[in-house]
């Protein structure tokens, strides 16, 4: 059984309105090195959606999504070597 992957980075991005996850993470994804995977935690469905879009468009790698109880979890692998 293959073990869930494990974020080197989680922003807590809960009850931020839209686009406030999504400029977490760019801010993120600019601060650290390429292959580093970042975990976003929000709190709506859209967010998820937006940053799943943008991700795809962006050239990073979209490794999941996940809904907890009560939030929602984007786990991307920045672009890079």
């Amino acid at each position: 059984m293959r073990q869930p992957l494990k974020a080197d980075r989680v922003i807590d991005a809960r009850g931020l309105l839209c686009p406030g996850p999504l400029m977490e993470l760019v801010l993120a994804l600019r601060a650290n090195p390429p292959r580093t995977v970042i975990e976003v935690l929000c709190s709506d469905e859209t967010s998820v959606k937006d940053i799943s879009q943008w991700v795809t468009k962006s050239g990073h790698e979209l490794l999941g999504r996940q809904a907890h109880e009560g939030h929602f979890g984007v786990t991307v692998r920045k672009a890079g070597l």
